[in-house]
C-alpha cells in the first residue's frame, strides 16, 4: 500500500496528538501495575528488628556509624587536580 507524503504527515500528526493527549498529569492517574510501595510497610515477619542497626529503624543520620567527614571549607580539601588558585592568578596578572 502506497501513501502520499501528505497522508504520512497527517498520520504522524494524529499519532503525536494522541500521545500528547494521553500523558497523565497526576500520580493518581497512573496504574501501579509494578506493585511499588505506596505507603509505610510493616517489617514484622520480614526481619528481626533486634538484628538491624539502629539507623534502620530510626531513620536518623545521627544513628549512622562510620559517617564521612564533610569539609566545611574548601581549604579543608586537597587540590590534587591542580586547580588554579587565587594566589597563582594574582601572581600571573601582576607579572
Amino acid at each position: 500500500m502506497l501513501i502520499t507524503l501528505n497522508q504520512l504527515k497527517t498520520s504522524l500528526l494524529a499519532m503525536k496528538n494522541f500521545v500528547i493527549q494521553h500523558i497523565p498529569t497526576k500520580v493518581s492517574d497512573l496504574n501501579n501495575d509494578a506493585g511499588y510501595l505506596t505507603s509505610h510497610q510493616d517489617i514484622s515477619g520480614k526481619a528481626n528488628v533486634s538484628d538491624l542497626a539502629t539507623v534502620a529503624t530510626s531513620g536518623s543520620y545521627n544513628d549512622l556509624s562510620n559517617k564521612p567527614t564533610i569539609p566545611t571549607a574548601v581549604s579543608n580539601l586537597t587540590n590534587d587536580s591542580n586547580f588554579t588558585t587565587k594566589s597563582y592568578v594574582d601572581g600571573e596578572i601582576s607579572t
